[in-house]
């Protein structure tokens, strides 16, 4: 299919800096290898720990393009086992800081957003533990934060040698400011995330399902047909210049492009986690037998754990996004209204309307608590994991 681009970080507000967005995405996309080789799979013991060499502007920003796509089916929101670790190094002027949270609040905006707010953070000096702050319970998350006195060599060495002993299983990644090339390219690849965007474009196909009975493949037969109707016969690009309003782009209208495009950059590494690699590729498996990727996406198992991942992973795009949890008098009245009512008061919240200029959404939460809270939204998480190999086969042929 035809492939289009777009300059959609230079559209963000100017605070946002797109040169560090262009940049880090393209080093850790493009030039890195895998942070997770050939694959985290449900059952897989092993998790990502990504080490930077300080917190300068370029690394902060390496870290965010991390934290967006660094995301695995293993992580268990109860425990908060197999996480991703970020670990800064070089921190002194952190440490030294009486009040830690401070140390969040200082980091906040513009890189971070709201992630370090929410994230359980970790501080040393050198091989001491100094202080821990633990992340929200209401909101687990699959990221968590260290920051260390360290030099990043000594700390890899020192880790390594404690991890061997504990048999613990890492996947180390060092990543040395000089390594990040800035790039003064202006534009990112967007087609796979207007073909995410499309599975929203379904329509009764998928609102007509009953919130329940989400893992039933068979259910989604139906969308699944229409979806790849939509992908040959509808204009994919008129559908996703939707939002924005006669080309005078809001935050809101990129945040939500943004957010089909930081969706797709997982897509591969999900797929990867639950096929055997090392039988064919994962383009092999596209082209070659699309069958047994559907078979192995359709496994009951392999399906929840991944839209497990795809909310662990949307909670860390929202606060990195700048969207916030809903205070408790906002909560209250949400609980209060009913219907259309609570529909409406929902959609203002989260468009900025209801406060102006603050993005709140009711589902960032746990994932037992969006069953709750906004159930009915699920069902397209789901599709959406079902969808990821015809998204990806499209692109490629």
């Amino acid at each position: 299919m035809e492939k289009y681009s777009d300059d959609i970080f230079g559209k963000l507000p100017d605070e946002k800096k797109p040169c560090l967005w262009y940049s880090a995405r393209h080093f850790v996309l493009d030039v890195l290898p895998p942070l997770d080789e050939d694959g985290i799979g449900p059952d897989s013991a092993e998790h990502v720990h990504v080490v930077l060499e300080n917190t300068s502007e370029i690394l902060l920003a390496v870290a965010r393009q991390i934290a967006l796509i660094a995301h695995y089916p293993n992580y268990d929101e109860k425990s908060g086992k197999n996480r991703t670790v970020i670990t800064f190094c070089d921190c002194r002027k952190f440490i030294d800081i009486v009040d830690k949270s401070n140390v969040r609040r200082s980091l906040v905006q513009p890189i971070l957003g709201n992630l370090l707010l929410h994230c359980r953070c970790t501080f040393y000096d050198a091989t001491k533990c100094l202080f821990v702050q633990e992340g929200n319970k209401h909101l687990p998350l699959d990221i968590e934060f260290e920051f260390t006195t360290e030099h990043l060599l000594d700390y890899i060495k020192r880790r390594e040698e404690d991890d061997n002993s504990k048999n613990v299983k890492q996947k180390y990644v060092p990543i040395i400011e000089k390594c990040v090339q800035k790039t003064d390219k202006g534009s990112i690849d967007i087609t796979k995330g207007m073909l995410v965007n499309m599975a929203y474009c379904t329509g009764d196909t998928i609102d007509k399902l009953p919130p329940t009975d989400n893992a039933n493949v068979e259910r989604y037969t139906t969308a699944l047909k229409m979806f790849c109707y939509k992908l040959k016969a509808e204009n994919i690009y008129e559908n996703w210049k939707k939002g924005p309003d006669e080309g005078k782009y809001k935050f809101i209208d990129i945040a939500k492009q943004l957010s089909s495009i930081f969706c797709a950059d997982c897509f591969e590494s999900r797929l990867k986690g639950i096929l055997k690699l090392k039988v064919k590729s994962l383009v092999e498996y596209l082209v070659e037998d699309f069958d047994a990727v559907m078979k192995a996406l359709s496994d009951e198992k392999n399906l929840n754990a991944l839209v497990r991942s795809e909310h662990a992973r949307w909670n860390v795009e929202k606060l990195i996004m700048g969207f916030r949890l809903l205070y408790a008098a906002e909560r209250y009245k949400d609980e209060s209204l009913f219907g259309k009512e609570k529909k409406e008061y929902r959609n203002r919240l989260k468009n900025g309307i209801e406060k102006k200029d603050e993005y709140i959404h009711i589902d960032l939460c746990s994932y037992d608590e969006l069953r709750r809270v906004d159930i009915s939204n699920l069902k397209y998480d789901y599709f959406l994991m079902l969808a990821m190999p015809q998204i990806l086969l499209a692109t490629i042929v």
